[in-house]
């Protein structure tokens, strides 16, 4: 009986340190959304959500009016250079144009961390990798951003 009331307790202090980051979050914190591969998307909403085992994005508003997107690319092509678009919501401002590149190790892994200015009305943003030939791509979730 010891032991259940102290997984409760346990159980109780954990959810209420989850309750404070999920608040924080809803504020305009920085969102960690995975990447999912050949999810499409449209340029007004992103992929729906889902699992990804092809790294993550987190994408914020640093205050001062910059959207920032630090990618994670995982288990991609080896040795491939992709181009990284940050597309804004509800506009759809960016989409289909590349603001970096995002270049993979022998592993298939790579990073990139791009920025842009965020677009009046901006409430919500989406990160897209994309290879032209042949043709590869991993899309995050639209998520909020302000």
């Amino acid at each position: 009986m010891r032991r259940i009331r102290r997984l409760v307790t346990a159980a109780v202090l954990v959810g209420s340190l989850v309750v404070p980051v999920s608040a924080a979050l809803a504020d305009g914190g920085a969102q960690k959304v995975p990447l999912q591969h050949d999810v499409e998307g449209s340029c007004f909403s992103g992929a729906p959500p889902g699992p990804g085992v092809n790294g993550f994005a987190t994408i914020h508003e640093n205050g001062s009016g910059t959207l920032i997107a630090e990618v994670a690319l995982k288990n991609a092509h080896p040795n491939t250079t992709y181009d990284v678009v940050l597309t804004q919501t509800p506009s759809g401002f960016g989409c289909g144009t590349p603001v970096g590149t995002l270049t993979t190790n022998t592993r298939g892994n790579g990073n990139a961390n791009i920025h842009e200015a965020a677009q009046p009305g901006t409430t919500d943003a989406f990160v897209l990798v994309i290879r032209e030939a042949p043709f590869d791509f991993y899309q995050t979730q639209d998520v909020p951003v302000s």
